[in-house]
């Protein structure tokens, strides 16, 4: 068994199961041994009272702790994410922290538990109760529901770091129920049938003879809102209100909704909703695909989250796996459970003012094939593809358009060329040397139009006029460059250079190990120390670069790897991230960049590239810049870490040379083929002659709509030929 790395107990790298009947946390000795052909075939009768069966009971919980590691272990909750081991193997996160497995605790009956604290190497303990109901007893270590139940426990609370509020806690119990119910499915199951927890060891209980249909919970989890109607109103007593005619278990008559387990149900309940519709979409391969979005999710939700914190973090885990393929079938499940496009809960510590929305958000999605150009010439077409696709709603034909502006100005919108269906050609034109180019794209819809970004024109894309770069900084901080700190007013947390010991906020390694250990962060914590420990507290810590000389570029981009945690505390993404650029030598300073404090993946742990150029700022690059990154905790509760890594600027230059002309003078007056220095429409009729007749002359551009020749007559010749006959040459 490659559970057992050494021995031939119940003892492995990753749990320690074994007896506790004495509920004093202790193993009962000895333990379920093997022998030396590891076989753990142990009497099992279940007619019989569970102490007849305790080593059989150990040897279940054995492999049913090690398979959830396992399983988890593939979903990415492994050493660096926190998982439980004794030896992490150097491949990060901190150990020492197996399961203790109590299998019979004697510390009560007619239930579970798992404790833990949210930081990784502390240790963890799942406590394994008799069931009373009927005679004999029942062991819960050979229910899986319940087992599963539990350690999925110490996934979630590792991986926000805290689940203390009462919508968190909720989510809490939810988040193990259904990661428990989706592990133990098979591909045959049905995924719109009844399904509960724990209906063995439920037996009886309180008089529960349908704990095969209702188990420990109030309702099963279903699609079918008439046996599982829980919605997310549902956790709120003011809209609490469940038709009496949706059976309910004879276990719970009072029908209360005002406990963590109560809000577990409903989250579970969503989260169910949500993977019978990715199964439906997928096959099976979607209860997959579900468990990775949950856990993804986690990982990127705050600390304490609320509902719709961890709903947002599912979407933009799907976002970041799938490019949002999945973004209306996740939309549409949520929204049948109350939690749609508009729905709003309170802080998550209270459950009272909950507003539902069964609406959901009609989608487009953009998607550029040959990305979202950042540089444009000076002297001929940018010329860039985007594919259309809708969800809920009807896209207008041949409606696309391209919006673009010059430094700063009034953006002007002209149609883009359709190359297929929803599939356009975008194009800027030539443009002055080092200028400023924000651009967005949109399209009609049956319900209106639709941009990209969304929130266009106040978001928007941009680039810069330019023909090559020069490369002036280049910094990994494997060794010293002139940096320096302060002034500082926190108390802890200063930025520090060297290799970080990493906690659920901060970074384990620099932003490229392998090739490195060494970046800039804010504070040392001791290895293995806590969640907050060595973060900064009370004020605000700076970074200042040295003096650059960038005089000898018109222009330049200033690009870093950025790391901002303002998410896991009691006061979440209430802080800001400040990025400062001087011109003079630090005399006065201009903002370049502002990272918080909303929640969003920059202001939540994880490596992120920023860049921006001077001209972006109103500013010239002189022989005097510095540039200085500060990090605060203004706000009482707040928990913030930093770290910067890969510094980097490069000089624009552009050398534009003469806009290539007499392109569109095709032409002469009577329409005749030839060049007559006027641009009319006899250009227009001869160059139409010469692309059906496939002559070199109508031979104008190469793919992406460049000027050239490619042999091919198509979309790109007509958008050079437009180009250049609007450019006057």
């Amino acid at each position: 068994l490659s559970w057992i790395t050494s021995g031939t107990e119940t003892v492995g790298n990753n749990v320690d199961a074994h007896t506790d009947t004495d509920a004093n946390n202790i193993a009962d000795l000895p333990r379920p041994n093997g022998g030396a052909g590891l076989n753990f075939d142990f009497p099992l009768d279940l007619a019989l009272a569970p102490s007849s069966y305790k080593d059989a009971a150990v040897v279940q919980m054995f492999y049913l702790t090690n398979r959830f590691h396992d399983r988890l272990y593939s979903l990415g909750f492994n050493e660096p994410a926190g998982n439980y081991q004794t030896n992490n193997f150097g491949l990060g996160g901190a150990g020492n922290d197996a399961i203790q497995a109590d299998v019979q605790d004697g510390t009560g009956t007619n239930n579970a538990n798992f404790s833990t604290s949210g930081t990784d190497g502390s240790g963890g303990r799942c406590q394994m109760y008799i069931w009373s109901g009927p005679d004999p007893d029942r062991d819960g270590a050979f229910e899986s529901d319940i087992v599963f139940h539990e350690l999925a426990h110490g996934v979630s609370i590792r991986l926000h770091g805290s689940l203390s509020s009462s919508q968190s806690g909720g989510m809490g119990e939810g988040w193990s129920d259904f990661l428990a119910l989706s592990i133990n499915s098979q591909p045959v199951d049905d995924p719109n049938a009844v399904y509960t927890m724990g209906p063995y060891a439920t037996y009886l209980l309180s008089g529960l003879t349908r704990n095969y249909y209702f188990g420990i919970r109030r309702y099963p989890y279903t699609t079918d809102m008439n046996k599982g109607p829980l919605t997310l109103g549902d956790i709120d007593s003011a809209l609490y209100n469940v038709s009496a005619s949706v059976p309910r278990s004879s276990a719970r008559p009072s029908g209360s909704n005002s406990g963590v387990h109560d809000y577990g149900e409903v989250w579970c309940q969503i989260l169910w909703e949500c993977r019978a519709a990715m199964i439906a979409a997928h096959g099976f391969a979607g209860n997959e695909l579900m468990l990775q979005l949950v856990i993804d999710g986690m990982k990127l939700a705050p600390s304490n989250p609320t509902f719709i914190q961890s709903r947002d973090a599912i979407l933009s885990a799907d976002t970041a796996l799938t490019g949002g393929a999945n973004a209306a079938t996740l939309w549409t499940a949520f929204a049948k459970r109350g939690i749609g496009f508009g729905a709003s809960v309170p802080a998550a510590s209270s459950t009272s003012g909950v507003v539902e929305s069964f609406v959901v958000p009609n989608l487009v999605t953009f998607s550029f094939p040959d990305g979202l150009p950042t540089q444009f010439s000076p002297t001929a077409v940018t010329a860039f593809h985007v594919d259309i696709t809708g969800s809920g709603l009807t896209l207008t034909p041949d409606s696309g358009t391209l919006s673009y502006r010059i430094d700063g100005g009034t953006f002007t919108t002209v149609p883009m060329v359709s190359t297929g269906t929803n599939q356009y050609l975008a194009t800027i034109p030539a443009q002055p040397c080092l200028a400023r180019i924000d651009y967005y794209v949109g399209v009609g819809t049956s319900l209106g139009g639709r941009t990209s970004p969304s929130s266009a024109p106040v978001a928007f894309n941009a680039g810069s006029v330019f023909t090559s770069i020069a490369n002036l900084v280049s910094d990994d901080f494997e060794t010293t460059s002139g940096w320096t700190t302060g002034p500082d007013t926190a108390t802890t947390g200063f930025w520090v250079r060297g290799n970080p010991n990493g906690t659920a906020a901060q970074p384990e390694d620099d932003h490229t190990p392998g090739t490195g250990t060494v970046c800039f962060f804010t504070g040392q914590g001791a290895i293995g120390g806590g969640l907050g420990d060595a973060d900064i507290d009370g004020g605000q810590v700076v970074l200042n670069s040295p003096v650059y000389d960038l005089s000898s570029v018109a222009d330049a981009t200033v690009s870093y790897w950025r790391w901002y945690s303002n998410g896991t505390s009691a006061s979440p993404y209430s802080d800001i991230f400040r990025v400062q650029v001087s011109t003079n030598g630090g005399s006065s300073w201009n903002d370049a960049e502002t990272v918080g404090p909303a929640n969003s993946p920059d202001t939540n742990p994880g490596w992120r590239f920023a860049s921006w150029t001077f001209s972006s700022l109103g500013l010239t690059p002189t022989a005097q810049v510095k540039v200085r990154f500060i990090a605060e905790d203004a706000a009482p509760g707040s928990l913030v870490e930093a770290a910067l890594d890969d510094f980097s600027i490069v000089g624009l230059e552009c050398a534009s040379g003469p806009a290539p002309c007499g392109v569109a003078d095709l032409g002469q007056q009577g329409g005749l083929p030839g060049h007559d220095g006027v641009l009319d429409n006899n250009d227009f009729v001869a160059f139409i002659d010469a692309f059906f007749a496939q002559s070199p002359t109508a031979d104008l551009g190469i793919q992406g709509g460049l000027g050239g020749s490619d042999g091919l007559f198509d979309n790109n010749d007509f958008v050079v030929f437009i180009d250049r006959f609007f450019a006057g040459c």
